[in-house]
C-alpha cells in the first residue's frame, strides 16, 4: 500500500494530489516490483496549511508480508465475530 499526504495552502481535485513520477520513483528505486494495481493500492489524503513553508508532501511504503497479512486477516475475523454479537 503507498499512502500519499500531501500538505498545501490550496486544496486540489483529487485525481491532481500527487504526480505520477512519485510512483514511477517508487519503482525505479526498486522499492515496488511495479505499478500495477497488484502492487499499488494507493491512499491518498490532503492536508490544508496555512503557509508555504508547511507545504510538501510525505510518501509512506506500506509492504505487506505473508505473516503481516495472516495477522491482518485473523484482526478482521475477530471484528467481525465481535459486531455479529
Amino acid at each position: 500500500m503507498v499512502c500519499i499526504e500531501s500538505r498545501e495552502c490550496r486544496l486540489k481535485d483529487p485525481d491532481n494530489v500527487f504526480p505520477k513520477w512519485s510512483i514511477d520513483f517508487l519503482r525505479y528505486a526498486k522499492v515496488i516490483p511495479d505499478d500495477s494495481a497488484r502492487f499499488i493500492t494507493p491512499h491518498v489524503t490532503q492536508v490544508k496549511v496555512k503557509t508555504k513553508a508547511e507545504e510538501g508532501h510525505m510518501i509512506v511504503v506500506l509492504i505487506i508480508t505473508p505473516e503481516l497479512a495472516a495477522i491482518i486477516e485473523e484482526f478482521n475475523q475477530r471484528i467481525k465475530q465481535f459486531t455479529q454479537l
